[in-house]
Parts: structure tokens; sequence; C-alpha cells
């Protein structure tokens, strides 16, 4: 089932919350809520089109918001047709747009996949060492050396068991037009890596446990590094102000942090009172003064030009939820959910 849930007004005002506005796509039902991505396909006229994993996870289906018209069905190929194991991480779909392409990427366990939607086809196919599960997936289009760059992590999550004896894996770039591999980042195979961001030129933020490291993705040198006592687990930058916004908790304490990139300097904390740590899903730009933070429990809106949070809801039955214009509907929060 697909919802979706936009502001009241056009913006937030004085009293901003979300209200149910439409469920759709109610017939679809055997497909992974949790693996999804939203997008505005160029060829069918920039339309809103959902992508989702159906649940066999041998098929990846393209459906328009309209009217839910299937627009493409892909066959997945067979080495990531395997049932999904209690402790590996779920796949993760992304669309990028690039040289006038839109393009798919799929990735399960350590394989990866690009599929160019323009054309329907298969691009290429990539494989990341065995021990290398890819949990965050990031495409960085850098002007200035006039390269598309695919950046691959994942959580190192066993070495949060503070185990001196275990190495986990470092960073790696891909060249993203090619498939084929750039460079380690090193020094980041200690890091528990739960998120990473673009910021500028070669620089990527990496938000990880006790720590936010800024660094240069091509060369491995560092530019900062915020040390502190929390799990940093999402974030977003605010171009604009070169403002870095994230999301962390510790076992007691949810905060939220403000960070200056260029003055290197921590401009403030927000601690949410509440008696249970949350489980962050993600954080993003509505526009530029509220961001969305989507956690197992509620959503928060915060005004991110005075730093307070404005308001939470109740997401007992959100998922993880995507920023759309709806044809109809205008500014939304897209949730999918299967019955």
């Amino acid at each position: 089932m697909l919802q979706i849930i936009n502001p009241i007004n056009e913006e937030y005002n004085d009293n901003p919350f979300l209200k149910l506005k439409k469920e759709i796509n109610k017939n679809q039902l055997n497909f992974d809520s949790s693996v999804f991505d939203i997008f505005y396909f160029n060829k069918f006229l920039k339309e809103p089109c959902l992508i989702i994993l159906m649940k066999k996870m041998n098929k990846i289906n393209i459906f328009r918001l309209k009217d839910n018209k299937i627009l493409l069905s892909i066959n997945i190929p067979k080495q990531f047709d395997q049932p999904q194991s209690l402790f590996e991480p779920s796949p993760i779909i992304k669309h990028f747009y690039v040289n006038n392409n839109d393009y798919l990427v799929y990735a399960k366990k350590n394989n990866l996949f690009v599929y160019n939607l323009s054309s329907n086809s298969f691009k290429y196919t990539l494989q990341t060492p065995q021990s290398l599960y890819i949990e965050n997936l990031l495409l960085i289009k850098n002007t200035n050396r006039k390269m598309n760059y695919l950046v691959l992590s994942q959580k190192n999550i066993y070495l949060e068991n503070n185990n001196n004896n275990l190495v986990g894996e470092n960073i790696k770039v891909y060249n993203f037009d090619k498939g084929t591999f750039i460079n380690n980042v090193i020094g980041t195979d200690n890091l528990v890596c739960y998120d990473i961001i673009y910021w500028k030129e070669d620089y990527i933020v990496i938000c990880s446990n006790n720590s936010i490291k800024i660094v240069n993705f091509i060369n491995s040198q560092t530019y900062h590094t915020f040390n502190n006592n929390f799990k940093n687990k999402n974030g977003y930058i605010n171009y604009k102000s070169d403002s870095l916004i994230v999301f962390s908790n510790n076992d007691t304490q949810n905060i939220i942090s403000f960070y200056d990139l260029n003055n290197k300097t921590l401009i403030k904390n927000i601690t949410i009172k509440l008696q249970n740590v949350l489980l962050s899903k993600q954080i993003f730009k509505w526009n530029e003064t509220y961001a969305v933070i989507n956690c197992d429990k509620y959503i928060f809106i915060i005004d991110t030009i005075n730093k307070f949070c404005i308001n939470s809801i109740s997401s007992k039955n959100i998922n993880v939820v995507k920023k759309i214009n709806h044809p109809k509907y205008g500014k939304c929060l897209v949730n999918v959910k299967s019955k």
C-alpha cells in the first residue's frame, strides 16, 4: 500500500503537521516495502514514479504514481536472486540521473548492477570483496574532475564489540560510468559507518560511531573529525550555509546536532526528550527552512534556521518516506508499506 501525506498548508506554519491525503496501489501487495525509491522519469514527461523490489526478489517494477501503470519490469540477474539470510543487510535500490539518462542501481550483499532505465538495458554489474556487504551507496558528480563516482561502504557493525583483533572494510570508490574500481578510502576500515554524505569537491562526510569524519575520498586525507560519544546515524548538508545536520543517539539520549563545516565547529545540540532511544531511518531537507527526520516511532520537523524541533508526528504506520512533488497533491512525503 502506498500512502501520500503532505502538509495542510503549502509550507509549515505556526502549527505544522501532516495529514493523509490518499492511499493508492492497494492491489500491489507482493513487494518489499523497505526497498524502494522515487524518481521523475524523464522518458515519461518527468512523471513521478515508484521503484519497488518484488518480494520474491527476482524482479523490480517501475510504477507511475498517477495511474499505477507499470512502465518497466526488470528481471534481476541470477547471482542477485538469492534468499535473504537473517543477518545480512537489506538490498538497496537507488535512482540516479546522469548524463541525461535515468539509472537504477541495485545492490545486494557484495553484488551491484546498474540499469539504464532510459534505454531499458543493463549497463554493467560489479562485485566488491566478499567481506564487504554494501550498506551505503553514494553517487558523486564531480564537475572539476569530470568524473562520476560511486562510493560504497558497509557499517562494519561488528567493530562495536571493541574487539581490536577485528578489521573492517575500507570505503571503496568506483567509476560510475564504467564500473571499474578506483581506490580505497584508507583509514575508514575501523569506522562503524552508518551514513556517507557528499560535501564538496573531493570530500565526503562519514557518520560513524563516536565521530563524524570529513575526508577526501580520492587521497584519504582527513579534513576534520568531530569526536563525540554518540552513534551518528544519518545526516544531510545545507549547501547554502555549508552546515551539517546529524541525528545521533547513545544509550539514553536522542540528539540533533548542527555543525559548521567551514569553521569546523559544533554550533548546537538539540536533545529530543523521550523515554526510549529511537532508530533513525533517514533525515532529509524539506526546504531551505525545514528538515524532516523519520524514526521508528516519530517524524520530527526541524527548523534548521532557528535550530529547534517544531513538531513531532506519530509514525507507527510509517516505513521509510520520500519527498516528491506530486502533480495533484503538491509537495508530499510518500510512505510505502505492504499489508
